[in-house]
């Protein structure tokens, strides 16, 4: 199966053996203790049929990110440039020089460390750690390594806790008070969103004909292209719904009688990071006065739900989760 001998040149101990290919392949060691291990682990993969070249997964990982492409099939045309724009600003940099077999659990999660001590937010930080484990996961399948350093509990715990520290929410008085800090062209915007978790593109992309009564339905999203506003495919299929309108807001809502439900001043579709940096950061810092994201609007939807005694499976689809881990996972603590 495998054999030792000293290296013609180095005179060092060597080991010899044939892959399933019939590829002859030999490897060195300082020591004859080493090369009888190394020997015996060859050996026993070969025999189980779980072998892996201990030279496969000496490929770089921008090398094999090169190969396997940047993005997974997608059809939403910014979750693709989302993914390039990651690879490229987080991951490339930090682990891009180093080979798939030299990662350790605890490379990532100095990965994780690196990203907070940059300020990314947790949300950033589990897409960036997706991202980074698929390219692990593509070299176990064409049998380059064999774990994925991103599957590990020291990685979980790490991102969990960062996380759970970040995670916001706001009673109803709160809301309320944030609602009336914005501009008040924007005040039913907050509102709707802080009391049915839609997504914010889900929220600029509804329109007047997507109200029917009571309800509004949930349908696309808006996303920003490559500088344009495009309406897109919801994120899952789950996330087609129908959303009851909230009582103190339904006034509001049957006023709309074409075009988008939410307009910026100028009667258009909201350009969401316009709005974000125009007026929801300064309405926070006027009321609630603590970090606060827009998606944390949907925490403060879970919170408010909760309180009011609705189910899980309730709140499950009513934020548009494809299954209702999903809610558990990311409120989890609030369901508590």
């Amino acid at each position: 199966m495998a054999a030792i001998r000293l290296h013609p040149t180095t005179k060092k101990p060597s080991v010899y053996w044939y892959e399933p290919s019939g590829k002859k392949r030999q490897k060195t060691f300082a020591t004859r203790t080493d090369a009888t291990k190394f020997k015996k682990i060859i050996e026993a993969e070969l025999l189980t049929n779980k072998y892996i070249s201990p030279f496969a997964g000496q490929t770089l990982i921008q090398e094999w990110l090169e190969v396997i492409g940047y993005s997974k099939q997608s059809n939403r045309e910014s979750t693709k440039i989302q993914h390039e724009q990651l690879y490229n600003k987080l991951i490339i940099p930090f682990f891009g020089h180093r080979r798939l077999d030299a990662i350790k659990p605890t490379d990532v999660v100095d990965f994780l460390f690196h990203l907070q001590e940059l300020k990314y937010a947790s949300e950033s930080q589990r897409k960036a750690l997706n991202l980074l484990s698929r390219i692990f996961a593509t070299a176990i399948e064409e049998d380059m390594i064999y774990k994925n350093p991103c599957k590990t509990s020291i990685v979980r715990s790490s991102i969990s806790a960062q996380e759970f520290r970040e995670q916001r929410y706001l009673t109803r008085e709160e809301l309320t008070w944030l609602s009336e800090s914005i501009d008040p062209h924007f005040k039913e915007l907050i509102l709707f969103a802080g009391l049915t978790g839609l997504r914010k593109g889900e929220l600029f992309a509804l329109d007047a004909s997507d109200i029917q009564g009571s309800t509004v339905a949930v349908s696309k999203s808006l996303s920003l292209i490559r500088g344009e506003l495009v309406l897109t495919q919801t994120k899952t299929p789950k996330s087609v719904r129908s959303v009851e309108i909230p009582e103190e807001l339904v006034y509001y809502f049957h006023d709309r009688k074409a075009g988008p439900v939410f307009t910026s001043l100028q009667g258009n579709r909201i350009q969401p990071n316009n709005f974000r940096k125009r007026y929801f950061i300064l309405a926070v810092e006027n009321s609630v006065g603590i970090p606060f994201r827009f998606h944390d609007l949907r925490h403060t939807t879970v919170a408010l739900a909760i309180k009011n005694g609705r189910y899980p499976f309730e709140i499950s689809k009513m934020l548009g989760h494809t299954i209702i881990k999903t809610t558990f996972d990311v409120c989890g603590h609030l369901l508590n």
